[in-house]
């Protein structure tokens, strides 16, 4: 019964089947013929090309084997002595070898024969089907063998196109090298007689070297690397330049030669010139002018309190075409709370434009009322103070 339950299962299941397996065949079928009707005329076309291609090669193919065939048949006939003593001397070594390996290769040969046979018949369909297409293109060709010679020949040119280039330029290369080694052994051999060699071009004479060294030059002192602050804040240079002058124009560079400065960096002595004759005194004398230290000082500051001056004028300039800043605006009293949605006039504080206050709440500030007087405003109550 169980049997019968199953046969019954499959004829149903079949019978259910059918429409469904008959329209996949359809449609398998229908596809089938789209793709042969699609691909048809591309295949004829393709064959057409190559035949066309067969009628226009095939003269060059058959001058070429022409031409080549004396050039085979001599090399053969060159090579035929060279490989007849080939055989004769390897034969005692081939015979050895297959003595030695006879039981090896047969057990070899049983082990490998399942594998050759399984890949024999994996293989079998794209071999029938690359000799149909070989016979398909002798066909076109003309001729039997006409494929593989044509597919020989494409070989053989993209070797010669891939390898031809790369071997001239090694030949090029050896051909270069040659040339060198050449040029040097001819020189060489002739014993140095060659063109004289250029006369030694005389050495530029060298710049002494110039040293620069930062002065200050207010007052007239070297200042070294790492004092620039201190210098600044000295007395001297506070009463000669004053506080106001910038770092940047008070230090002047000095050329110095290598030869004027001593090891630590400080001005050596400059060589004093020789004294004046007393003619040259004589005509001189009317000439000087006495210069003191303190006019000096008094100019000095003098020119100070006029750039002070200039800088505060030039400063109160400014601040009187500036333009008035641009107070702050609010929306909220910060006295009574009223806001400008509600119809209030809201004026910043001039004093502290982080507050404003209404106009009611100014007008109370500026005329405040009498204590006896009840207040015209009720303070703001927040909901968590109703309950105190």
């Amino acid at each position: 019964e169980s049997l019968a339950r199953v046969m019954n299962y499959v004829d149903a299941t079949t019978k259910a089947l059918e429409p469904h397996v008959a329209a996949a065949k359809a449609a398998i079928g229908l596809a089938y013929e789209q793709s042969v009707a699609a691909i048809g005329p591309r295949y004829e076309q393709a064959v057409e090309t190559m035949a066309a291609a067969a009628k226009q090669v095939g003269p060059a193919l058959t001058s070429a084997h022409a031409t080549m065939e004396p050039a085979i048949a001599s090399a053969k006939n060159a090579l035929t002595p060279a490989l007849d003593a080939v055989m004769v001397a390897l034969q005692p070594a081939l015979t050895t070898a297959n003595e030695a390996l006879g039981p090896t290769y047969a057990q070899v040969a049983v082990a490998a024969e399942p594998g050759i046979v399984a890949a024999k018949e994996a293989l079998a369909p794209a071999l029938d089907a690359a000799h149909e297409r070989i016979a398909v293109m002798d066909t076109a060709l003309g001729a039997p063998g006409a494929a593989s010679t044509l597919l020989l020949t494409l070989v053989a040119t993209c070797f010669a196109l891939v390898c031809l280039p790369r071997c001239l330029n090694f030949r090029r290369g050896k051909n270069k090298a040659k040339g060198g080694k050449k040029g040097k052994a001819t020189a060489a051999s002739a014993g140095g007689k060659g063109p004289p060699a250029a006369a030694p071009v005389a050495e530029k004479a060298k710049k002494p070297k110039v040293k620069k060294v930062r002065m200050c030059q207010f007052c007239e002192v070297e200042v070294k690397k790492g004092h620039e602050a201190s210098h600044l804040q000295g007395k001297r240079h506070l009463r000669l330049a004053g506080g106001d002058v910038p770092a940047d124009r008070c230090w002047v560079y000095v050329a110095v030669s290598s030869s004027e400065a001593q090891g630590d960096g400080a001005l050596a002595p400059s060589e004093a010139p020789p004294p004046p004759t007393e003619e040259e005194l004589a005509a001189a004398s009317g000439e000087w002018e006495t210069v003191t230290t303190a006019a000096r000082k008094n100019e000095q500051r003098a020119a100070a309190v006029a750039r002070r001056l200039k800088a505060a004028a030039a400063a109160a300039v400014a601040a009187a075409h500036e333009p008035p800043k641009q107070l702050r605006v609010h929306r909220r009293c910060d006295e009574c709370g009223i806001r400008v949605r509600d119809g209030a006039t809201i004026e910043t504080d001039p004093d502290n434009e982080n507050r404003a206050y209404c106009t009611e709440c100014w007008g109370r500030w500026a005329d405040p009322p009498d204590s006896s007087e009840p207040a015209l405003f009720k303070p703001h109550v927040t909901p968590f103070d109703k309950g105190t």
